[in-house]
C-alpha cells in the first residue's frame, strides 16, 4: 500500500523526523486528517499496517500555559475487501467436430444433423492473478433441437453451464483463458439464429459464501442448419 497526504504521496510531502532511531513521517494534525491509503493494484484480505507516534497537546488559556504529552504509540492494520472485475468476453474460435459444415467468423453452417460444433470462448479479466473465476456460462436464444453439452436447460431457449466451488475456473492469464461451449443440433431449417453467451465471473467465486459482485459480458454466434427440418442423422 501507499500512503497519501491530501491525494499527495506522503513521501513528497511530510519530513522525516527520527525517535529512538526510528524515522517517521511527521505530519500536522490537519495533515493527519487528510491521510489516506491506497493498496496495491488488485490485492485483497491483509495488506500489512504501520506504526505511529503522536502527541496531544492540551491548549492552554491566559492563565494556563499549553500542556504536549510524551509521545505515545499506536498501530494501523490495513485490509482491502475484495472487488471483480469487468471481464471481457470473446470468441477465440468455433470449430466443427467433422467436415460437414463451414465456419465463417461467429456464423456457422451445419450440414448434418447430430454435427456438433464447439465455440471457444477467451475469458479476460485486468485482474489476472487467479482470484477471478468465472462462475457461470448462460446461452440464451439456443433454439429447439439444439442441446449444450454438459449443460442445463432452465426452458425458453436458455441453457446454464456452472463452475461452482473446485469447479470455478480461475483467470490467472493475462491472455484469458479459453473455455469450450460444446453444441450438437438435429434441428434442421435454422437460419442465421443470433445464439448469445454470456460469462459471469466473481471475484474469490470458488469460495462458499463469497458476496462479491458478479459482473458478466456477452457475444454472439449465429447458427445455420442446413438440412431439412426435423432430419435425423443417419
Amino acid at each position: 500500500f501507499t500512503l497519501y497526504v491530501d491525494g499527495v504521496e506522503i513521501s513528497t510531502v511530510a519530513p522525516i523526523t527520527t525517535v529512538d532511531s526510528v524515522d517517521y513521517y511527521e505530519l500536522t494534525a490537519a495533515q493527519a486528517g487528510q491521510l489516506t491509503a491506497q493498496g496495491g493494484p488488485h490485492l485483497d484480505g491483509d495488506l500489512g499496517g504501520f506504526d505511529l507516534l503522536y502527541k496531544v497537546t492540551d491548549p492552554g488559556d491566559s492563565t494556563v500555559a499549553n500542556v504536549t504529552s510524551d509521545w505515545s504509540a499506536g498501530h494501523f492494520d490495513l485490509s482491502a475487501t475484495p472487488l471483480t472485475d469487468q471481464p471481457a468476453l470473446t470468441i477465440k474460435d468455433i470449430t466443427l467436430a467433422s467436415s460437414d459444415g463451414t465456419v465463417s467468423g461467429s456464423d456457422v453452417t451445419m450440414t448434418t444433423a447430430g454435427e456438433q460444433v464447439t465455440v471457444n470462448l477467451n475469458v479476460a479479466t485486468p485482474d489476472s492473478d487467479g482470484s477471478e473465476h468465472l462462475i457461470r456460462v448462460i446461452l440464451n436464444n439456443v433454439p429447439e433441437g439444439v442441446t449444450v453439452q454438459g449443460g442445463e436447460m432452465l426452458g425458453g431457449g436458455q441453457w446454464m453451464l456452472v463452475y461452482a466451488g473446485d469447479d470455478a475456473r480461475p483467470v490467472d492469464d493475462t491472455n484469458g483463458i479459453v473455455v469450450p461451449v460444446t453444441f450438437t443440433a438435429v434441428a434442421g431449417g435454422l437460419t442465421d439464429v443470433p445464439i448469445n453467451v454470456t460469462g459471469q465471473t466473481q471475484d474469490r467465486g470458488n469460495e462458499a459464501g463469497t458476496e462479491t459482485d458478479v459482473k458478466e459480458a456477452s457475444i454472439t454466434w449465429n447458427l445455420t442448419t442446413d438440412f431439412a427440418p426435423g432430419t435425423p442423422s443417419d
